[in-house]
């Protein structure tokens, strides 16, 4: 008798665990609402590379911000000073969250395809997914891109991640 009660906890225990994997938490994760920032929208693809951002950039690399406050709003306009863009639309920073961030590209003019924000409850960690399509000829540009979406906590974890598509 005991080792029936055995034998039924144990397929007990492996049939709650059947229904489950931790491992996989990639269909846990949630989207994030994403909106324009005002009236510029997303980012600037080709107007970047009109403007000829890229050599006008003095950090050449990629990098993103997290912008919760005027002060880092402004280093985003800073950096992006080369758009001359006059004047950025306004943030109420009290309940909205900037992602942003300048994409280093090796091919001419890349465009901006796609944004996603996905939070994943399991590591505690928000994404965002940046999709470009490369240019057409082998030569570095610079994409900038945002969106806003509703505040998130300064403490948060957020990482970001650029995907490229090729040219078909």
């Amino acid at each position: 008798m005991r080792s029936l009660k055995f034998i039924s906890y144990i397929l007990i225990l492996v049939a709650a665990g059947c229904g489950s994997n931790t491992n996989d938490q990639s269909d846990s994760s949630t989207a994030i609402e994403l909106r324009a920032l005002g009236n510029i929208g997303f980012g600037a693809d080709l107007y970047s590379c009109n403007k000829d951002c890229y050599n006008k950039l003095i950090s050449k690399k990629d990098t993103s911000f997290f912008i919760n406050t005027l002060q880092a709003y402004s280093k985003l306009i800073t950096t992006a000073s080369c758009l001359e863009i006059s004047p950025w639309p306004d943030v109420d920073f009290s309940n909205n969250s900037l992602l942003a961030g300048v994409a280093i590209s090796s091919t001419s003019c890349a465009t901006l395809q796609k944004e996603t924000l996905v939070y994943d409850p399991f590591a505690q960690k928000y994404t965002f997914i940046v999709i470009l399509q490369q240019g057409s000829t082998p030569a570095f540009s610079a994409v900038f891109f945002w969106a806003l979406t509703n505040k998130i906590s300064s403490d948060a974890k957020i990482s970001f991640e650029v995907k490229y598509n090729s040219i078909q």
